[in-house]
């Protein structure tokens, strides 16, 4: 997400690595981490530099995990830029290393992009399979398992990111004072600030510090979004 996005530059503008830092098994999770910023800003070419560099180094290491999350990477770096083959061949190993050695977390959580490779995958194999009579890199089992798995760990985190939202919001509201709640039940409705002001027997510049107030807390910039987010969170036709 956006937010995440942001968050990650801040880690890296303040950290001590960069894409030609040299590897080591106690930096590993942050340049892998740096590798995935650069995928998320589509900078594909310095996202597939590092992760060649870090699966050059890490299969030195004879370390199965961040061989197939390397893959992986790699994998939907190839992918995003269109190279399905290339993607593919990747995949290929990945998916031989995860199924020999019992390995399905390190798929399921790449997510909707790894769904979408997955199928394809599972098309040109199941193609293959009926055209040649052959079987090629790993079972049509263990793929539609690792799909079926991804698309259940996708609902599940969707479901939590949309919790997590409303629990934020309801919070925001929780921050308004009753004055604040009683001009925001105002303002879903046709009453300009004049109105407001008559209706609650306070000022027009008083109503105007609480809308400002209000705009702040709620994290919205005029009474419209002020309305929408409050309506969505009481669940309600009207704030009454």
């Amino acid at each position: 997400e956006v937010g995440d996005l942001v968050a990650a530059e801040k880690w890296f503008a303040n950290g001590h690595i960069d894409a030609f830092s040299k590897p080591s098994l106690t930096n590993i999770y942050e340049l892998i981490t740096l590798a995935r910023l650069f995928m998320a800003k589509q900078d594909y070419e310095h996202a597939q530099m590092l992760l060649l560099r870090l699966h050059i180094y890490i299969q030195q290491q004879n370390n199965l995990y961040y061989t197939i999350e390397l893959l992986n990477l790699q994998a939907i770096t190839y992918h995003n830029k269109g190279m399905t083959q290339k993607a593919k061949e990747f995949l290929t190993q990945s998916l031989r290393l995860g199924e020999e050695n019992g390995y399905e977390r390190l798929f399921v959580e790449e997510g909707p992009t790894m769904v979408v490779m997955l199928n394809r995958y599972l098309l040109r194999q199941t193609k293959t399979q009926v055209t040649k009579g052959v079987t090629t890199g790993c079972s049509l089992g263990y793929v539609n398992h690792i799909i079926g798995q991804t698309r259940q760990y996708c609902g599940t985190i969707k479901g939590i990111l949309k919790a997590n939202k409303e629990v934020t919001t309801v919070n925001r509201l929780q921050k308004l004072t009753k004055r604040e709640w009683e001009v925001l039940q105002l303002l879903d409705s046709e009453l300009n600030n004049a109105e407001i002001a008559y209706t609650l027997d306070i000022s027009v510049s008083t109503v105007k510090v609480n809308c400002s107030s209000i705009y702040r807390k709620l994290e919205v910039n005029n009474r419209q979004q002020a309305v929408f987010y409050a309506k969505e969170m009481k669940g309600l036709k009207s704030l009454g």
